[in-house]
């Protein structure tokens, strides 16, 4: 990583530097946005389609999560455009683009492309969706799931203490004697018990 401690932003901002090489900032909308999105969300993009949404699900730790954990971090675009011609919206026409071949594009720009401190973009679905609680026959949506693997490592330098956290202290006595805990190996910690 080079230093930032939200690899998600990083990564979301690295896909949207990708997606720009094919949708043109004077033509097509790029946002960060919630997965999944709220109907009130969703009604505000309307007004600036086409229109994509780049948007974090989750991190998801390998089987060996430890001091450097490797992790497949899970991202969405959102493509969503308004075209008042009913096949116009889907295939596209003079007007405005289409879903299905804005759809592939991004699905070419983003499969098999790698983001450098991160890894290789594997898009795992691509397909139609609908916005529930809303209809119109000007709008469609399509949703792209990918995901790219990462290795979180620990934020904090050696000794550094987590703002926040509660301190955890140890005192182990090994050598017998008189009133000594070595000879009851069972230790019993009490919640809020002063350090």
């Amino acid at each position: 990583m080079t230093g930032e401690i939200d690899i998600v932003s990083q990564l979301a901002r690295s896909v949207e530097t990708l997606l720009r090489e094919r949708f043109p900032e004077n033509r097509w909308t790029i946002e960060h946005v919630p997965t999944p999105m709220t109907i009130e969300e969703f009604k505000r993009l309307l007004g600036v389609t086409p229109w994509i949404g780049i948007g974090w699900q989750a991190i998801e730790p390998g089987a060996t999560a430890g001091r450097r954990t490797p992790v497949t971090i899970k991202m969405q675009a959102t493509i969503c455009l308004k075209n008042e011609g009913r096949s116009g919206r889907l295939l596209g026409d003079s007007a405005a683009a289409g879903l299905y071949p804005a759809m592939e594009l991004a699905r070419l720009t983003l499969q098999g492309r790698t983001i450098a401190d991160f890894g290789t973009i594997s898009v795992t679905r691509a397909g139609q969706a609908y916005a529930d609680g809303y209809g119109s026959l000007a709008v469609a949506i399509g949703v792209i799931d990918f995901e790219v693997p990462a290795v979180l490592a620990t934020p904090l330098g050696a000794g550094d203490v987590s703002p926040g956290f509660a301190v955890l202290a140890t005192d182990w006595d090994f050598a017998p004697g008189e009133g000594s805990p070595a000879d009851d190996p069972t230790d019993i910690i009490e919640p809020g018990e002063p350090a």
